[in-house]
């Protein structure tokens, strides 16, 4: 099958817009958020789309039904790639907008590349974020519950060197508690965080609303001095900025927090699949809000496959 060049990016104003191309796979799962069923529009109407959903998500492994049907253990790279080589080749869609972080995270860790397959990321931005009841000084949006804890993604485990510096970069979003939390629990030396901050946001107002949310612990880490900006959509000026961390840092390791949007989250999960013995990621994994967000904003397609094949 001959395949069009694509761009790395395009974007879709309305999401129900877009509609997967004719003999590609889409691959997706849904939430209870409204922008995680977009699809469902066309799915239906299109015989020429191979379907693969995500029909349950566990912290460990997930089980995947339509075209193919199967139970995936997070944790086995085997199984993840037993999975891949089981996907038709051609054009692969890997919609993350419903899906958890573990879940596209170990996706994307089990892809097998061939020269006859792409993979292209899909997200859909939310067209607004719930506001609190009651906002405080760090929580302006109403988004999670609770936070877990510190623990690794499955498949993402990393050994810290014994010695040496790692430099911190969390990728941020509103929720000032998160960064708190992380820089109290990692405690990193303030003059090595490295915080990148969405500008442009999915809205004007976005990166101001950031800067507010975080204040404390950018004051407190002096870290609002460091601070480094790509746009919130953009998972590969994201994956830019983390590499420069990398070659300027040359002695040390990188530990990413994503607990902003999902293209930043994208770019750190792509960052160390592509630098395993230098990235580390670190995840609180909030307990989110049922209906964090509402409606649909923009769709969003990010090519990846050349950034996993190298």
């Amino acid at each position: 099958m001959k395949i069009e060049p694509f761009p790395l990016s395009c974007a879709f104003e309305n999401a129900f817009d877009f509609q997967a191309e004719a003999g590609s796979v889409y691959l997706s799962g849904r939430s209870v958020e409204d922008r995680s069923h977009h699809s469902k529009s066309w799915q239906s109407s299109r015989g020429d789309v191979s379907i693969i959903d995500v029909l349950r998500e566990e912290s460990e492994r997930i089980e995947v039904g339509g075209a193919i049907s199967c139970e995936i253990p997070l944790r086995s790279n085997a199984k993840l790639k037993e999975f891949w080589n089981s996907v038709p080749s051609g054009i692969v869609y890997l919609d993350i907008t419903g899906l958890k972080h573990g879940t596209w995270a170990s996706l994307l860790r089990g892809y097998t590349g061939r020269p006859e397959r792409r993979l292209r990321v899909v997200y859909v931005e939310p067209l607004d974020y719930r506001m609190s009841p009651r906002p405080t000084q760090n929580e302006i949006y109403d988004l999670s519950d609770k936070i877990e804890g510190i623990k690794p993604l499955p498949g993402f485990a990393r050994f810290r060197r014994s010695s040496g510096v790692s430099v911190f970069a969390p990728l941020l979003g509103f929720e000032g508690a998160r960064l708190l939390y992380l820089l109290n629990q990692l405690e990193p030396p303030g003059q090595f965080v490295f915080p990148v901050i969405g500008v442009p946001g999915f809205r004007l107002e976005y990166p101001f609303e950031t800067y507010w949310a975080n204040r404390t612990a950018l004051r407190e880490s002096q870290a609002w001095k460091k601070v480094l900006l790509a746009p919130a959509n953009c998972p590969f000026a994201t994956l830019s900025i983390l590499e420069w961390l990398l070659c300027r840092h040359a002695s040390s390791t990188v530990t990413v927090a994503h607990i902003g949007t999902k293209p930043q989250a994208l770019a750190a999960i792509v960052c160390a699949l592509r630098n395993p013995d230098r990235v580390e990621i670190v995840y609180d994994h909030p307990v989110r809000k049922a209906k964090r967000t509402e409606g649909l904003g923009r769709l969003h397609i990010y090519e990846v496959t050349g950034l996993l094949n190298q």
